[in-house]
């Protein structure tokens, strides 16, 4: 209610002044060239110290006053107060109200800036995103579509853990399950091959590999078909790799510069039952673009581009029954509980970007985003509640090879990578099934190190 009364105030300043055009700010308030030149020098050095990026374009001024020092104003007083600008003390006082749209790291529209001036000074400022509510310029990336979740990250630290041996691939698991003993088991694609991990004194050893490769393809991503507790075979992803050369001629041709291009190209889907046999039943993939594979709600669902098409299981197999439009690819789905409500997130990266998901039906709802878009992730996805507080932490690996951790908080995702050295990677699970979650470390390196670190 309190945005609405400022728009109203700011919607008569507009009416008083005629201003008629949204990029003509000279009409809204009466500042001379360099009166406004000076506004904005003071807010773009204020975005520029909270790293925001903006549309000069779009920056308009009013002629308004301070809202008034009552309960519904609070939060905008405390955004203010959060980046040490003291707007509460000039509560009802006349002042110039800057605004401006505000961009994400990728240039996607992140809100609206709001600006106070008092006497050609900057006295304070806070933004609005899609839920109009306002907002630090020290907290970024918010959630959309405002998810409820009944839990948040704390401060507590790592719990104890006691460290074994580990002998697992370092590119880590497409997919982790329990078979129906009831036993840890996990998924890697390496290769030509599928190796199978099963929990056993302390470790993760490997039960089975299966040499996939047929025909020039190869295993591209595969998970478990069915529940925890009625699990019954395996889907993979096969495929080939394109090698696309390319080479450029430089200063008159007198030097080449010779750049290899790698992609894959998927095909079919193959399937394993419950013995890891393969069972000769496939899916031909119509879209050469299928870069993930994941089985939820008793559908096979596989990523073909920018759709997530699902299969259901019948009397001549699995067969397409629906798709939906996601917008963008995936290169790993991970499904977790992070705040173990009983309602699962959707944890995926398409190598540029991580995004969260809910999901209605078939149907699956954007909740938050990095808005990065640069080639920043790789490998897997893992969830965990290392330091014990309730809630899982998220886990992705950066194109450095370090764990990037990322914390739910009331706002949304946020890094902290405090405690996590450079080089090291982390694989987060439960993997002994005592309901507290464990880890494996992958120090990357000229000695590639690795140990399982179970929580005490």
């Amino acid at each position: 209610m309190f945005i609405k009364k400022i728009f109203i105030l700011l919607a008569m300043t507009i009416f008083i002044t005629g201003c008629g055009n949204k990029n003509d700010d000279s009409n809204s308030v009466s500042l001379n060239f360099n009166e406004r030149e000076k506004y904005k020098e003071q807010i773009y050095a204020l975005m520029y110290d909270y790293y925001w990026r903006y549309d000069s374009s779009t920056v308009e001024f009013f002629a308004s006053s301070v809202p008034e020092d009552i309960e519904e104003n609070e939060k905008i007083f405390d955004a203010s107060s959060d980046i040490d600008l003291s707007l509460e003390r000039y509560s009802g006082d006349n002042c110039v109200v800057v605004t401006m749209d505000l961009q994400h790291f990728n240039g996607d529209y992140a809100g609206r800036g709001y600006y106070y001036f008092i006497k050609d000074k900057l006295r304070g400022a806070y933004y609005t995103a899609n839920d109009d509510k306002p907002y630090s310029f020290g907290i970024r990336n918010i959630f959309v579509n405002s998810p409820s979740f009944t839990g948040y990250e704390s401060d507590e630290v790592m719990a104890t853990f006691k460290e074994y041996k580990s002998y697992v691939d370092v590119d880590g698991f497409s997919d982790t399950s329990k078979d129906n003993s009831g036993k840890f088991m996990a998924l890697s694609v390496n290769g030509d091959n599928l190796n199978i991990y099963k929990y056993s004194n302390k470790s993760l050893v490997r039960s089975k590999s299966v040499y996939m490769s047929s025909n020039g393809l190869v295993p591209l991503s595969a998970c478990f078909i069915g529940s925890d507790d009625d699990f019954s075979g395996v889907a993979v992803i096969m495929g080939e790799y394109v090698v696309e050369e390319d080479e450029h001629s430089h200063e008159e041709g007198d030097t080449y510069s010779h750049e290899e291009d790698i992609y894959t190209v998927s095909k079919k889907v193959v399937f394993l039952n419950d013995n890891f046999n393969k069972t000769g039943q496939e899916i031909l993939l119509s879209d050469s673009n299928c870069n993930s594979i994941f089985y939820d709600d008793d559908y096979l669902s596989i990523v073909a581009g920018d759709y997530i098409e699902y299969y259901a299981n019948g009397e001549n197999g699995f067969e397409k029954v629906g798709q939906f439009r996601l917008g963008h690819t995936a290169n790993h789905v991970h499904i977790t509980d992070l705040d173990g409500d009983g309602s699962k997130e959707y944890i995926m990266t398409d190598g540029f970007d991580l995004y969260m998901y809910k999901k209605e039906g078939t149907d699956f709802i954007n909740v938050w985003r990095t808005h990065i878009t640069v080639n920043n992730f790789t490998g897997y996805i893992y969830s965990g509640d290392l330091n014990n507080d309730g809630t899982k932490e998220v886990y992705v690996s950066d194109i450095t090879g370090t764990a990037i951790r990322y914390i739910l908080k009331e706002n949304g995702l946020i890094t902290s990578n405090e405690d996590i050295e450079y080089g090291n990677n982390i694989y987060a699970c439960d993997f002994n099934n005592d309901g507290k979650d464990d880890y494996i470390k992958i120090v990357f390196g000229e000695n590639t190190k690795q140990s399982m670190c179970i929580q005490q």
